[in-house]
């Protein structure tokens, strides 16, 4: 990872050497807040830092033909590598990419951190993240949209090494997602994600379909997902839906989310039939209030009512800011 990081630099230096005319964007996020669990636990409140993300974009030319884009996280003792990316884009139709990045799957990925509803991702999203359809891996990548609203079509598809970039097995993972707007207020997402397991031994596979309306100041999604962790084969499926509504500076939102995930049984695993059917069920309601005051600067509140199967219902509380440069 190290290498990754120290590499990816240098050569960007030397592009931005070699050509006569550069555009060079330097920006970042920052996202903090304080957290309280009702539940009796000791701590239940803290303050939290959820991201401290510094990045750099470049545009090689006035047409923007080449560019790149390189980022890290900060939150821990080292910087860890998100992504690095080099782009050419032919035209409005068509965009070649090699690098790392978050593959091409679901809603959330297209709204990013600080575009969702609520003041994280879903579970819905971490589960796609480590079952191997969203995470980040090194990769080659085709997108561009067709049309105009409406009708216009977005496409986004990659070859990936798979498993966070380690090319374990030598087949690749494919990941890609399609959106189509009949109109210019409506958006439907499908997305499809394959890839063989560690042993390269079975393909496994996940989909995902969802929609986002915007008729006015009212803004209503929602997704469904289901697939198999690409690893350890276990089922997962899943669903969210929220709606908002902007006034002025103003967001409030109403968010909820349910999932399941069953871990994968057979006979030859050896596995005890009663651990098998311990599924995990997992249920969220946010409700919650945006505040951006000037631009960049984005203030949310927000109360959570978890209810996981196996555990007693419990509240959680968040006051968070977030700031772009």
């Amino acid at each position: 990872m190290k290498t990754r990081i120290i590499i990816f630099p240098i050569l960007l230096l030397c592009a931005v050497i070699s050509f006569a005319k550069v555009d060079i964007d330097v920006g970042g996020e920052i996202i903090a807040g304080w957290q309280w669990d009702s539940r009796e636990i000791y701590p239940n409140n803290e303050f939290y830092l959820r991201r401290i993300r510094p990045k750099i974009e470049v545009d090689f030319d006035t047409l923007s033909t080449f560019s790149a884009k390189i980022s890290f996280d900060l939150n821990s003792d080292f910087a860890e590598l998100k992504d690095a990316v080099i782009r050419y884009k032919y035209g409005r139709q068509l965009e070649v990419g090699i690098g790392q990045r978050r593959k091409p799957f679901g809603l959330e990925d297209i709204l990013g951190l600080g575009g969702v509803p609520a003041t994280d991702w879903t579970e819905l999203h971490d589960i796609l993240d480590e079952a191997g359809y969203l995470d980040r891996d090194i990769g080659v990548w085709i997108s561009g949209k067709f049309f105009q609203e409406p009708y216009q079509i977005e496409y986004d598809f990659g070859i990936f090494n798979g498993h966070n970039g380690d090319a374990i097995t030598s087949e690749k993972q494919f990941a890609g997602r399609l959106i189509y707007s009949p109109i210019k207020t409506v958006d439907i997402i499908a997305s499809y994600g394959t890839g063989l397991d560690t042993l390269g031994l079975e393909r496994r596979s996940a989909y995902n379909i969802g929609a986002i309306a915007s008729p006015g100041n009212l803004e209503l999604g929602g997704e469904y997902i289901a697939g198999n962790d690409i690893v350890t084969n276990d089922d997962f499926d899943g669903y969210e839906i929220w709606t908002r509504y902007t006034f002025g500076k103003f967001r409030p939102y109403l968010q909820y989310e349910h999932n399941f995930w069953k871990p994968y049984y057979s006979y030859e695993s050896g596995m005890d039939p009663v651990f098998a059917d311990m599924s995990e069920r997992k249920k969220r309601t946010h409700l919650g209030l945006g505040f951006e005051p000037i631009g960049g600067i984005r203030l949310k509140v927000q109360a959570t009512y978890i209810d996981d199967n196996y555990e007693t219902p419990y509240t959680e509380i968040k006051l968070q800011v977030s700031a772009r440069f």
